[in-house]
């Protein structure tokens, strides 16, 4: 399965992120982008920051904003996929 961090222009938002993910990276595929307009047509992402779960190229879940840990863990585990 995939993690894909999506990012914008709010940089408070991604360095807030960044420690939450690295919890998580290491049980995923972990890609970080910024936004696009390739992105957004894509995966129909509403805004930034944003947390895509992909098994085999199907989106399984968004995730909007930023979240602590434990609720990162449990949209994970909600998913499908837990620590």
């Amino acid at each position: 399965m995939k993690l894909l961090s999506i990012v914008g222009n709010c940089s408070a938002c991604e360095v807030s992120m960044k420690p939450v993910l690295a919890e998580f990276i290491n049980d995923y595929e972990f890609e970080e982008h910024v936004i696009t307009q390739e992105l957004i047509d894509k995966y129909g992402i509403e805004k930034t920051p944003a947390l895509l779960l992909i098994k085999d190229e199907e989106v399984l879940g968004k995730l909007y904003g930023y979240q602590p840990p434990f609720i990162l863990e449990q949209w994970l585990k909600a998913k499908g996929r837990g620590k």
